[in-house]
This record gives C-alpha cells, structure tokens and sequence, in this order.
C-alpha cells in the first residue's frame, strides 16, 4: 500500500487555488520557514491566486524537483529613444534568498530597433541582445527567437535585479518593443496568445501583454533543514543550487 507524503509543514493547507504549496514555502507566516517563503493565499477570484508576501507576485508554480518557484513579473514596452537610456526591468530581488534562475530563464528582445545589454552592476556588462529586421515575409511557425526581429540571450548566475541599458535606431514612434527576463517555456506555450506582438514584428505592442513568467531559485540555509521542521527531508529538499 503506498501513502501520499504531505509536502506541506504538518497541519497546513497544501494548496491554493491549482498550485501546490509544498514547504519551505506556505500558507501563511505559521506554515512557511521564514517570512520570505510566506504565501498570502487571496480570494478575490475562485479559485484563490497564491502570492509570494514578500514579493507581492503572483506563484504561478512550485517546483522542488527543479528548485524553482515561477511567478509573474510585469513587463512594459521600451520607450523609444536615439540616447541611451537605463531602465530596470520587474521586481528587484535584493535583500531576499531568491535570484533570477539562469537554468530556466532567458532576457528576450522582441522588436528589431533595440540594442539591449544587460548589466550586472553600473558597469559591468552581462550580455547583449540586439536583433535585425525581417527582410522576408513573416513565418508565424517561427519561435526561434535566433536574431531575426527577436533575440535572446542567456543571464548571468545570481542575479537579483534586472538593469540595462539600450539604444532604440527609431523615434517615430512611442513604444520600441519590449525587453524582458522570462523562463524559457515562454515562447512556445504563452507568446503567440498576444496577437499584438505579431501585428508588427519590427515594433510590437500589444496591450494585454503586462506579465511574463520568470522562475527564480533559492538559497534555503542548511541549519533549517537539520532542525526538525523537514522530517521527510527528501521530499523537503530543494535543489536550489542546480538552478541557480
């Protein structure tokens, strides 16, 4: 006969809504490890939206196997500029045990009048991702994002904030596409469900489009899993450095 293991803390909620709560994350400050893994499980929609507190994000899902917790971050169009511009994309993670995972997640350039680099700090450049302009007709199959009116690019380990710098070639218009840290699933299951974004390749907008899934890693202090709380600790566990 088997038994399904609890992954939650002893008498907590394992679930909120269609996500799956598993320890050291939880439902509330009493069932997480620390404040920073708390889940507010909000009810202003059925089912329930479960939000990681001390992010004020949206979980999307949690998965110890691969270490990772995926939340939606927002994302907004660049604004077109011939100067130099820095901007800091999403949430910053400073003073928190998450970082962006490098394993899950990829920045993406969509629009082809960008120059976008990636910093780890004010001057030191992390990656650059600039993509050309489609010169053939549009292939609505493609999702290779290899350059052509999109470009991607792998990020640097332990980052925790998102800042570039970028260059846009047009002023004609107001918004120069979008620059964004996503998991990498992204566009294959969620991108063709914003039809703006492929109205026009070389400078898309699509209004419906303000969050994106990213996942991040976590670095659970080793003295926490010896205390008692993890008494299944194989289940417990997170991977956390295989996604860092």
């Amino acid at each position: 006969m088997a038994f399904a293991v609890p992954l939650s803390k002893p008498n907590c909620r394992e679930t909120c809504g269609n996500v799956i709560i598993p320890y050291p994350f939880g439902i509330g400050q009493e069932c997480s490890a620390n404040p920073s893994f708390t889940i507010d499980c909000r009810n202003f929609t059925y089912p329930e939206i479960p939000f990681l507190s001390s992010l004020d994000l949206q979980v999307l899902e949690v998965s110890l196997r691969q270490g990772i917790v995926i939340v939606n971050q927002p994302v907004s169009p660049m604004n077109c500029s011939t100067q130099q511009k820095e901007l800091s994309l999403g949430k910053s993670l400073f003073g928190t045990p998450f970082i962006f995972s490098r394993f899950y997640n990829v920045l993406i350039v969509l629009g082809c009048k960008n120059v976008v680099t990636l910093l780890t700090n004010e001057t030191t450049t992390a990656a650059v991702c600039m993509a050309v302009c489609r010169s053939s007709s549009y292939n609505p199959t493609d999702t290779s994002c290899n350059g052509v009116d999109c470009c991607q690019t792998s990020i640097p380990q332990l980052l925790q904030e998102q800042q570039i710098i970028y260059r846009s070639s047009d002023t004609n218009t107001m918004f120069c596409g979008y620059a964004f840290l996503v998991h990498e699933n992204w566009l294959l299951n969620d991108y063709y469900k914003y039809k703006g974004l492929q109205d026009n390749l070389s400078n898309p907008l699509d209004k419906e489009f303000v969050f994106a899934p990213v996942a991040l890693g976590w670095e659970f202090p080793l003295a926490d899993f010896v205390s008692g709380i993890c008494r299944n600790r194989p289940y417990y566990y997170s991977y956390w450095s295989n996604s860092l």
